[in-house]
């Protein structure tokens, strides 16, 4: 009976133990071996896994129909050949003239072979310049009050030529340098026009084409790099945040049937001329243009708009399941610089309207953002921008916090009471043009609570020089788009050929040619 008792104590004991021992294990759980096998997001990797495999989401789809032509194409390579062009012959004119002045600063031997040499050594980012020996043969043509020829375009000065040009420029002998300074590239620009325009017109003789295209586009999210950065999940609210994901057509297609049981093509030709038909490439290129179109349309009709609030949707249901609970809403964030930026510089150029964007992005982020870092963000943003070309009308011009003002003037081609009035308005420094010297606040690490009273009246002077240098840019911006674009000016306010405008501490003086009064 003892031993009965004593081996079912023993047997309580043990049991007692083993119970201790799970409670104690399953309470600490050192290997994760009684985590409950429902997914939660609290297990970050599975859930990263679970996201990625969705690979490309898509969420959105556009059908449509284009037209387009092999003219179409072709004016569109020719004019874009034609920017760049125009912009080469004006940096290289521009750096030429520049490269002259400082020059003529300089003493040497009056040798045109030394001094020809020297100037080589002195600018070898000109010398060796593709278009420079075609440059100078333009600018001695002009000196010398000759008509620059169409067949003239590809024309070089010999070597001795050469020197006589550089030697003549360094000591203005018969005051060539000062007629340099008179020349402009307009001539040479329209040659290379009228070149390109009479090589097309004889490559692509006989061969009109003409397609209609009919296709859809796919628009959505590819998850396929996605990490545990890309969101957080509020729990209280049951909200689900995507962080730095935005949404992006996915394809494109013009495939060979559009409906094929109704027999209706993807790609049907309206003309196609025997020249068009001998060589596969002009329907390439066409076709390429329609499926460009095609998903021009698409975003004009706001695919990705549509693409992001139906993820939003499927997203909310996916979630919803994976988790075994009901989400209430997926939200979708990006940084807005980074998207301004991908817009804006999409093609590599600042056009006209995408100024005022720059502006309110700048606004924008100011007053949203709260990070520590928002004037270096806003600094890196403008710095972007800055080397990128900006272009108004085809005028390159400067990206500054002037632009829009500039714009705003220039859009409609004539100056009136109402851009005085902008202009007045504006010339004293405001908050949105602080916005634009975020390097120098950056970089002097002002602080309101902190920096001292010296401190942030120094600030506040190379702000204020900036300011005032960026005037003085504005009113040779003006200028110059006033004389390229033929600018009027309404007579009803302004009879004199010289306008006088006050600006901040300086006057600007606007010169009105060749308009009618």
């Amino acid at each position: 009976m003892g031993n009965l008792i004593g081996k079912g104590a023993s047997l309580v004991l043990q049991i007692i133990f083993v119970v201790a021992a799970v409670l104690v294990f399953s309470w600490f759980d050192p290997l994760d071996i009684l985590l409950p096998t429902k997914r939660t997001l609290k297990n970050t990797p599975v859930q990263v896994q679970s996201i990625r495999e969705i690979g490309q989401l898509i969420t959105s789809e556009y059908y449509g129909e284009v037209i387009s032509s092999l003219k179409e194409v072709i004016s569109e390579k020719d004019y874009n050949e034609m920017q760049e062009f125009n912009y080469i012959v004006d940096d290289l004119h521009y750096k030429f003239k520049l490269a002259i002045s400082d020059f003529a600063d300089e003493d040497f031997p009056k040798n045109k072979n030394k001094i020809f040499n020297a100037f080589k050594d002195f600018n070898p980012e000109i010398t060796n310049h593709p278009l420079f020996d075609e440059y100078l043969y333009y600018i001695f043509e002009k000196i010398k009050d000759r008509n620059y020829k169409r067949n003239e375009i590809n024309q070089k000065l010999d070597d001795d030529k050469q020197k006589i040009l550089i030697k003549r420029l360094y000591l203005n002998r018969f005051k060539w340098q000062d007629q340099l300074f008179e020349i402009e590239t307009n001539e040479f620009k329209t040659v290379k026009k009228e070149t390109v325009k009479r090589a097309s017109n004889k490559e692509y003789r006989k061969s009109r084409l003409v397609l209609i295209g009919r296709g859809w586009v796919k628009a959505g999210f590819d998850f396929g790099e996605f990490s545990n950065r890309n969101f957080k999940y509020d729990k209280k609210y049951k909200r689900i945040h995507f962080i730095g994901l935005r949404p992006k057509i996915i394809s494109a297609t013009i495939n060979p049937w559009f409906i094929p049981e109704e027999g209706v093509e993807g790609f049907e030709f309206l003309i196609a001329e025997r020249g068009a038909r001998l060589k596969p490439k002009y329907t390439k290129m066409v076709k390429q243009r329609c499926l460009d179109k095609l998903q021009q349309q698409a975003m004009n009709k706001q695919i990705l708009v549509r693409s992001q609030k139906n993820a939003e949707t499927h997203l909310k249901a996916f979630f919803s399941l994976l988790l075994d609970e009901e989400i209430k809403a997926v939200s979708f964030h990006t940084d807005f610089l980074d998207y301004t930026l991908d817009v804006i510089l999409k093609d590599s150029l600042i056009r006209n309207e995408e100024v005022f964007t720059i502006d309110s992005s700048l606004c924008y982020f100011y007053d949203n953002y709260k990070g520590n870092d928002k004037y270096e963000k806003l600094a890196a943003f403008i710095g972007t921008l800055q080397n990128a070309k900006t272009v108004f009308y085809g005028i390159r011009t400067t990206l500054n916090n002037r632009s829009s003002l500039l714009f705003s003037i220039i859009k409609d081609r004539t100056i009136d009471s109402v851009d005085i009035a902008w202009l007045d308005e504006q010339s004293y420094l405001q908050h949105k043009d602080t916005l634009w010297y975020s390097k120098i606040i950056a970089e002097n690490c002002f602080n309101t609570s902190n920096d001292t009273l010296s401190q942030k009246k120094k600030l506040l002077n190379k702000i204020n020089k900036k300011f005032d240098d960026e005037q003085k840019r504005f009113c040779a911006d003006l200028n110059h788009a006033m004389k390229l674009l033929k600018i009027d000016v309404d007579t009803n306010y302004f009879k004199n050929s010289v306008l006088m405008i006050k600006l901040h501490d300086d006057s600007c003086k606007l010169n009105i040619i060749n308009n009618s009064f």
